[in-house]
C-alpha cells in the first residue's frame, strides 16, 4: 500500500510541471522560474513575456490551473484533496 505524497511534495512536482509548460510557451524560457510556497506558485516571466503567460483575463492561468489539477488526478501517489495555490506572476529582475 502506497501512502500520499505530502502536500510539500505535491507543490514540488506540480511547480516543475508548470515551470516546463511555461517555458515552452514563452519567448524567453530562460527567464521562467516557480517557487512554491504552501499556498502561492510565485512565476517570475521577462516582462516581455507576462502578458502572454497571464492571458486576457486571467484565461491563460485558469487554463494552467485546470491542468495542473488533471496532473494531480493521474500522479502516482497523489491526493483528490489537494489544492492548486494560487499564481502570483512577477516580472524577472534584470541585469
Amino acid at each position: 500500500m502506497s501512502s500520499k505524497a505530502s502536500y510539500e511534495e505535491m507543490n514540488h512536482r506540480l511547480a516543475l510541471l508548470c515551470e516546463n509548460l511555461l517555458q515552452s510557451l514563452v519567448q524567453d524560457p530562460d527567464e521562467v522560474s516557480v517557487k512554491s510556497a504552501r499556498r502561492k506558485f510565485t512565476i517570475r516571466v521577462s516582462e516581455q513575456d507576462r502578458g502572454l503567460v497571464i492571458g486576457r483575463g486571467g484565461q491563460n492561468l485558469r487554463a494552467l490551473e485546470d491542468v495542473l489539477l488533471l496532473a494531480n488526478e493521474y500522479m502516482p501517489d497523489s491526493d483528490p484533496s489537494y489544492n492548486v495555490p494560487s499564481f502570483e506572476v512577477r516580472v524577472s529582475d534584470s541585469e
